[in-house]
C-alpha cells in the first residue's frame, strides 16, 4: 500500500489529467465531456474534484457500443470483445449514425488515444446518443478519459 500522500498525489493527478485530456479530444475536433476541476470543503479539508457534465440531461439516453454490438454480431465474448474485425463488422452494419462517419470517429479515437496512453478504451466507454422526442442518434462526446497519460506511474513505470 503507498503512503497517504502518494495516494493523494495520484488522485489529484487522475483529476488533472481527465480534464487536460478531455480539453485536449475537443481541441482537435472530438467532442468531448465537459469536465470542471474545482475543490470544495469537507470537515475543513480542502478537496480537489473533476466535475463531468452529464451529456444526457437533455433527455437522450446513451447507448454504450458494446450493447450494440452485442446486437449485431455472434461473439463469444459478446459486445466486450475488442477483436477488430468484430469492431468493424459491427461499426459497418449499425444503423445508428452514418457507418462512414462513425469509422473515422473510430480511428480518430484511436489513434488520439495511442497518443494519450489511453489504455482503457473499450466498448463500454463509447457509443451514442439518442434523443427520446426527436429520435435523432449522435455519436456520444468521448468520455472516461482517467486512464490517460499513465494515470498510475510508480517507481517501476519508465
Amino acid at each position: 500500500m503507498l503512503p497517504k500522500n502518494q495516494q493523494n498525489y495520484r488522485i489529484q493527478t487522475v483529476l488533472y489529467k481527465r480534464t487536460y485530456c478531455s480539453s485536449i479530444f475537443n481541441l482537435i475536433g472530438i467532442k468531448a465531456q465537459e469536465t470542471f476541476l474545482g475543490t470544495f470543503t469537507v470537515n475543513g479539508k480542502v478537496k480537489t474534484v473533476c466535475a463531468c457534465k452529464d451529456f444526457t440531461s437533455d433527455g437522450s439516453v446513451f447507448y454504450d457500443f458494446c450493447s450494440i454490438k452485442n446486437t449485431i454480431i455472434d461473439s463469444e465474448h459478446n459486445g466486450t470483445g475488442t477483436e477488430l474485425s468484430d469492431v468493424l463488422e459491427s461499426i459497418e452494419k449499425q444503423n445508428f449514425v452514418n457507418s462512414k462517419n462513425l469509422l473515422e470517429h473510430f480511428w480518430n479515437l484511436f489513434v488520439v488515444d495511442a497518443l494519450l496512453c489511453n489504455f482503457d478504451r473499450h466498448n463500454g466507454n463509447w457509443g451514442f446518443l439518442v434523443n427520446r422526442s426527436t429520435n435523432e442518434c449522435e455519436i456520444a462526446p468521448e468520455f472516461d478519459c482517467g486512464s490517460c497519460l499513465l494515470p498510475k506511474p510508480d517507481d517501476n513505470t519508465t
